[in-house]
């Protein structure tokens, strides 16, 4: 991937998708065990990704797929130990109800926009500019497609139903 100018984030990052769908999938009975135990949880989360951290020698490693395997598991247990404090501590604002209600949207369309402003038809060189317009870009393609990603849901819903 990195002989084509992409950077390897692109595929290390991919499983935290899959990660949320078992998530969805399994809320309750996570949310039980993370509430019931969530010192052990936050441990074992917090161990992994030390351990993960500390391999640093692997993650320099000339072998691509040890450090390709080493950021996967760094990615993973990052977005699990957000997951134990998000359920631990409240976020409840307008803001991150608001996110909360467009992240799928957000995470379709994002990188999307981060490979257009670092393409070659268009690329941002000045790193706050380009942080700052992918930003502004996501957000607005988020909102643009929610009506239509609410439609889809709703209609998986409807079959959902239908099929049980």
């Amino acid at each position: 991937m990195r002989g084509f100018g992409y950077s390897t984030v692109c595929y290390e990052s991919i499983l935290a998708f899959y990660l949320g769908i078992a998530w969805a999938d399994n809320e309750n009975r996570i949310v039980k065990i993370i509430n019931n135990k969530w010192r052990k949880a936050s441990a074992l989360v917090l161990g992994l990704f030390i351990f993960n951290a500390t391999f640093d020698q692997s993650r320099k490693s000339e072998i691509e797929i040890v450090a390709t395997s080493c950021k996967i598991c760094e990615a993973l247990t990052f977005v699990s130990i957000l997951t134990i404090i998000a359920c631990n501590v409240p976020f409840q604002n307008k803001v991150t109800s608001f996110l909360g209600k467009i992240s799928f949207e957000i995470y379709i369309v994002q990188f999307m926009f981060i490979l257009l402003f670092r393409s070659r038809l268009v690329y941002i060189d000045e790193v706050i500019v380009y942080v700052a317009v992918v930003f502004v870009t996501t957000m607005l393609g988020a909102i643009a497609i929610e009506p239509v990603a609410s439609t889809i849901f709703d209609r998986c819903r409807q079959y959902k139903k239908y099929i049980n």
